[in-house]
């Protein structure tokens, strides 16, 4: 597969996951965070970093992410 076919496949499925997140997050104070956008580039983060650095690579971005979400749930 050529590297922009994954990183498109990627984007589509983070579309989709992200705007059905959107559909079902519901209003006002009981409002979840994450949408289409957050999806998106979570998972083309992902994908680039599988494609440049490997297993290895993606492991410290899942960490990023984890933390980022972690800061943002306090």
């Amino acid at each position: 597969m050529i590297p922009w076919q994954g990183f498109a496949v990627a984007l589509g499925i983070g579309l989709l996951i992200g705007l059905e997140r959107e559909r079902s997050k519901g209003d006002g104070p009981t409002r979840r965070p994450a949408g289409i956008r957050t999806f998106a580039l979570a998972i083309l983060l992902g994908a680039v970093a599988t494609h440049l650095g490997g297993m290895v690579l993606l492991a410290v971005a899942l960490a990023g992410v984890i933390m980022l979400t972690s800061l943002s749930y306090l």
